[in-house]
This record gives structure tokens, C-alpha cells and sequence, in this order.
């Protein structure tokens, strides 16, 4: 994988051994391309990512990542680059259910602690 240091695959393997089943062409090229081309990643930051948060690989662009990632540009009101920063330092955000975590968390922040 580019991008992932040398080493780094087994501990990707250990933390998400699932995606030695995933398709390399039906999941992980399009998840990786799809993430790459959203928050703008270098060769570099992707390795990051994809170490940091392997099962991200094996979420669906358009039905999972797609509707998180604009909730948080979109309702949010991240910037692209922030956005980006974010997602580098806290990438299990995309992990997280929109509805049953993100937006109930958003939503507390903004009308309960009043953010």
C-alpha cells in the first residue's frame, strides 16, 4: 500500500485482518481513491490513515463515508481543511454511525451545552 511505512502492514493486519477479504477492486481501491480524492491526502497522509484506522478501508464511499463526511463540512461547518486535519487526527470519526452517534453528539453539543 502506498503510503504505509514499512512495517506497518502487520500491525494494519492485526487491528483489521477482515481486509485480506475484502476485493481489491470493488472495495479497497475505490474506498482509498474515494478518501484520497475527499480530504485531499498525500501518498503519506493516507499511510497515516489507513494505519491509524484500517477499517475504514472496508466502509462503502457513498453509503457510509459520503453522508459523514458532509454532515461534518456541511452542518458542522468544516472547512476542507480543517476537515482534513480533523479526519487525520481522529479518523474513527468515520467509523461512528451518523445518526446514532455523530449527529445525537452534534446535536447535544449545539442545544445542551450550547457550542
Amino acid at each position: 500500500m502506498q503510503g504505509v511505512r514499512a512495517g506497518a502492514l502487520a500491525g494494519i493486519l492485526h487491528k483489521y485482518p477482515q481486509i485480506l477479504a475484502l476485493s481489491v477492486d470493488l472495495r479497497i481501491k475505490v474506498t482509498v481513491r474515494y478518501l484520497v480524492r475527499e480530504l485531499d491526502l498525500t501518498p503519506e497522509e493516507t499511510g497515516k490513515l489507513l494505519t491509524a484506522a484500517p477499517s475504514l478501508i472496508g466502509l462503502h464511499p457513498q453509503r457510509s463515508l459520503a453522508p459523514k463526511l458532509a454532515f461534518l463540512s456541511r452542518v458542522v461547518g468544516m472547512e476542507p481543511a480543517v476537515l482534513k486535519r480533523t479526519i487525520l487526527r481522529a479518523p474513527m470519526l468515520l467509523a461512528h454511525s451518523l445518526e446514532g452517534k455523530l449527529k445525537y453528539n452534534v446535536d447535544f453539543l449545539v442545544n445542551v451545552v450550547g457550542v
